[in-house]
């Protein structure tokens, strides 16, 4: 994952997509995109606390 793709800004459905179907699905890939890039960020996060609770302190 790029560092562009976990600061992609939460789409806003634009006025036009309700009688654009163009329009209705750039906005549903974009939502879909930002949804993708929040949780994989969040998976980061869970993944990377672990391994840091599995090293041992010293």
């Amino acid at each position: 994952m790029s560092d562009d793709a976990a600061h992609i800004s939460r789409p806003i459905r634009p006025v036009k997509a309700a009688t654009n179907s163009a329009e209705w699905r750039r906005y549903k890939d974009h939502l879909r995109a930002w949804k993708n890039a929040r949780l994989e960020k969040q998976l980061d996060n869970i993944q990377a606390e672990e391994l840091s609770e599995q090293q041992p302190s010293t």
